[in-house]
């Protein structure tokens, strides 16, 4: 075998791999074509709607906070709006109660009767206890608690407010947490490890919790 046929048959003896051309950067070799790898598209993660509250960086960037201005809230914090909280909703059971007893409440060694009044007082007190958390998630962004702190709920992707759906499904999760003490210890203690300290509930409803500095 000549020496030609030699460098035609082995592909070694060829810089391409036996194609016969110049590898890339060389004379003969054409640059790749434009487009080869483009650039990711313009407005893959697109600005908040109007209304929002700044240009949100998903949690997933980092522990330095959204926006300029806010941080991601602290475990130790939302402890306190919740103390808060607590604290609100047993000034309004005190108040119900006064309430109650002058509707007319009857205590006797064996039981105690409530007239009609009594019990609607109990029961507006009641209601208020339930849609305390909800309610001030979906309209106010935080409860009364939360927002002494500067803290705020809002959606994960962007910042927006929760939809009342996401809400009941972050109180879902968050009543049986609270109510099972145990649960809500894991998740705080799962959160701590994340930079955006997203709890169980935050995750199931897409949300996260910020302070406003």
């Amino acid at each position: 075998m000549s020496g030609d046929d030699k460098a035609q048959g082995d592909p070694l003896s060829s810089p391409s791999g036996g194609t016969g051309e110049a590898p890339a950067g060389q004379p003969g070799w054409p640059p790749p074509p434009q487009g080869a790898w483009p650039p990711p598209p313009q407005g893959a993660w697109p600005p908040p709607p109007q209304g929002a509250w700044g240009p949100f960086r998903p949690a997933y960037m980092g522990p330095a906070g959204p926006v300029p201005g806010f941080v991601w809230a602290g475990l130790t914090v939302r402890f306190g709006a919740l103390a808060i909280d607590a604290g609100i909703m047993f000034v309004a059971l005190i108040v119900a109660s006064m309430a109650a007893e002058a509707f007319g409440v009857e205590h006797t060694y064996y039981e105690d009767y409530y007239s009609a009044g009594a019990q609607f007082t109990y029961l507006l007190w009641f209601a208020s206890f339930i849609l305390y958390q909800p309610l001030c998630w979906w309209a106010f962004q935080g409860t009364p608690g939360q927002r002494v702190l500067g803290l705020r709920v809002v959606r994960a992707a962007d910042g927006t407010p929760l939809g009342l759906g996401p809400t009941l499904g972050r109180f879902a999760v968050w009543a049986v947490c609270q109510v099972t003490v145990i649960l809500a210890i894991i998740a705080a203690a799962a959160a701590s490890d994340e930079a955006a300290k997203q709890t169980w509930w935050d995750k199931a409803s897409g949300s996260v919790v910020v302070q406003r500095l």
